[in-house]
């Protein structure tokens, strides 16, 4: 029996409700994970309770981490999140769409390249750390963009972000 880092028993944790029918118990395990569950989650994004829309996005990333098939055909859903008036939001859109590349068999997101990579050189550092780690899932999922995706994220040396601390930050995630 798993215990999460405060000590408490994942198995005493009650389920986490997001919509009607879709409810996760931690730790997710996404391997049964369902399109209507997608969806519910998709939709949970644009609830007006915070708490609501963040833990749908944490647990899409997930959901895209184990399943990105049931999340695939959502594609575009998450291209056009990266607009997000919500910085949160757009930094969940990163780390989905990078790990949607495990399922990317119509190539949507070779064409995307350049405009999910486009925070690494800032000015946000949190926005580029989520853009090297969606180059990671990237790189590993399509092997033959390695080249480009590394000269992409080696912009990182010469970013500009709010601090003198951050380049260090975002470096760290690039390494």
């Amino acid at each position: 029996q798993e215990v999460d880092r405060t000590g408490v028993s994942n198995a005493r944790r009650p389920p986490v409700s997001l919509a009607p029918g879709v409810s996760f118990r931690y730790p997710v395990s996404m391997q049964s994970f369902t399109r209507s569950q997608a969806d519910a989650l998709c939709e949970s994004l644009s609830s007006p309770t915070a708490r609501t829309r963040f833990r749908a996005a944490k647990l899409l990333v997930e959901a895209s981490r184990q399943s990105p098939g049931v999340l695939y055909s959502r594609f575009d859903f998450f291209v056009q999140l990266l607009d997000a008036d919500n910085r949160i939001l757009r930094w969940n859109a990163v780390r989905i769409l990078g790990n949607l590349a495990a399922a990317d068999h119509e190539n949507k997101l070779d064409a995307l390249l350049d405009r999910l990579f486009a925070p690494i050189p800032g000015p946000e550092m949190i926005t580029a750390a989520n853009a090297i780690a969606a180059a990671a899932a990237v790189a590993l999922a399509k092997p033959h963009l390695a080249d480009r995706i590394a000269t992409e994220v080696l912009k990182v040396k010469r970013a500009r972000y709010a601090t003198p601390e951050c380049p260090n930050v975002a470096i760290g995630h690039a390494i």
